[in-house]
């Protein structure tokens, strides 16, 4: 693995061996690098480790002309979260306009030395098109922030159906909770999917209270669906949000609770409105 941690512990999730490890657990991010096989180049690699890594919101994504950089041939400078957000976008956009086993072809075809020519064979052999005429129907793809792909997290049984008969969902998360799972950067979680019914009065209503609300909680909505459809919302502090209902659509969501580890229980809530 050192060809993928070139840089040794100055990179996280590199060891001094250049292994690919967590410092965090579990952080998905590394576990898609440490699968089986010869790794992809460093742009189509980084980018399928942020696509199918957690499921956090996108604070920036870097230019498309960036992409058209990286995808062209400067796979060797891939550098920050904004150039994988943006790969892991146009990975969302192959995804969904082709198919997730045809993105997950690529992986078979290519390694993490294959030059260009390899790149733009993939492509050819696998949707029909070279490089150019791929990012030439990507500029139609519009920006999203839901370019972590949770297809499989999603297939699971919602816990709570929220609708006027039930339009409450809360749950208490404790750090000694069995489970509970971390750390991951100082903090313990749990996730739970729900499927959000329409609101009542337009209205959503999400709150959190407690020790572990104050020391720095916080609640993750991820919405399921296509990239445009994924609406992300991060609720951080002990205060009350009312929010309209085109903020939480009607859906299904993963749902992320977040509460430092040296803090007692948060009760979190999510009330369709009323």
């Amino acid at each position: 693995m050192a060809a993928h941690c070139p840089e040794g512990p100055a990179v996280i999730g590199c060891g001094s061996e250049g292994l690919v490890f967590s410092e965090w657990v579990p952080h998905m991010h590394e576990i898609v690098h440490a699968r089986d096989g010869d790794r992809l180049p460093a742009v189509l690699e980084e980018g399928l480790a942020f696509h199918f890594g957690d499921p956090y919101p996108v604070y920036e994504m870097a230019s498309r002309e960036r992409l058209t950089e990286l995808i062209m041939g400067d796979s060797d400078k891939i550098s920050g979260v904004s150039d994988y957000s943006r790969v892991a976008h146009f990975l969302a956009f192959i995804s969904e306009t082709y198919g997730r086993d045809r993105l997950l072809m690529f992986d078979g075809l290519l390694a993490i030395n294959s030059p260009v020519s390899e790149v733009e064979a993939a492509f050819a052999a696998i949707v029909g098109l070279g490089r150019e005429q791929m990012l030439a129907v990507y500029a139609n793809y519009p920006d999203c922030d839901g370019n972590v792909d949770m297809g499989v997290v999603c297939e699971a049984e919602p816990v709570a159906r929220l609708s006027a008969s039930r339009p409450v969902f809360e749950r208490r998360v404790d750090c000694d909770a069995r489970d509970v799972m971390g750390p991951y950067e100082g903090m313990a979680f749990t996730e739970d999917i729900i499927e959000i019914g329409p609101a009542i009065a337009g209205k959503r209503f999400v709150h959190a209270t407690g020790d572990g609300i104050r020391k720095g909680g916080n609640l993750l909505l991820r919405r399921c669906g296509a990239c445009s459809e994924r609406g992300v919302e991060n609720h951080i502090g002990d205060d009350l949000v009312i929010m309209p209902e085109a903020r939480l659509p009607a859906g299904r969501y993963l749902v992320q609770f977040h509460v430092p580890i040296n803090a007692g229980p948060v009760d979190f809530g999510v009330h369709v409105g009323g």
